[in-house]
């Protein structure tokens, strides 16, 4: 079994949500339609949490809603990274509930970036930008370490687009074209 397998079979499987839901700490949340919340996950569902906010009121979230998430105790560090892409946010996107048809980033894409530790920029679908190295990823979430290594849990379903700092696109589509080119240019 490679490396990537050997990380998939210990980590694919689990959930931020889950954590959340035993830690009993404080989250920040930043939902579609800029939305920001923080409490606690009371409950987690498959496809909703039940979410008590600080001010104790619990609600049904859907997790298609939720961009990106951390601990409320690194708010201040975590609001201060946090850029905008103003062409992103004038576009006024929604979340993509057809998982065909969202941004996708490939494990194996994802795997030596962790690896090697390179600083990427991930935008969301309503141009939150988000710099880091990636920390791991499950099946639905990347982990980001941004500024002094504070974690930050991006829901992949939230991608809008993922760039090195020389602007390289490492988005499914964008990586599949750069082999295709390849390839012709080696005439195969």
């Amino acid at each position: 079994m490679n490396e990537l397998n050997a990380y998939l079979k210990e980590n694919y499987h689990k959930s931020i949500f889950d954590q959340m839901e035993k830690e009993k700490e404080t989250y920040v949340l930043h939902l579609h339609g800029n939305k920001v919340i923080s409490g606690e996950v009371k409950t987690n569902k498959k496809y909703d949490v039940i979410f008590k906010s600080e001010s104790g009121k619990e609600e049904e979230l859907q997790k298609h809603n939720i961009k990106f998430l951390y601990l409320k105790k690194d708010e201040q560090v975590v609001k201060k990274v946090i850029k905008v892409d103003k062409n992103v946010k004038e576009k006024k996107l929604g979340p993509i509930i057809n998982p065909r048809k969202r941004n996708h980033i490939k494990n194996k894409t994802l795997f030596p970036l962790m690896q090697e530790r390179v600083l990427l920029f991930f935008t969301t679908l309503e141009g939150d930008i988000i710099g880091g190295i990636i920390g791991g990823f499950t099946r639905y979430e990347i982990q980001i370490l941004g500024k002094k290594g504070i974690p930050i849990t991006l829901l992949r379903h939230a991608v809008f687009d993922l760039r090195d700092k020389r602007k390289r696109c490492y988005l499914k589509r964008a990586v599949e074209a750069r082999k295709k080119t390849s390839r012709s240019r080696k005439g195969i």
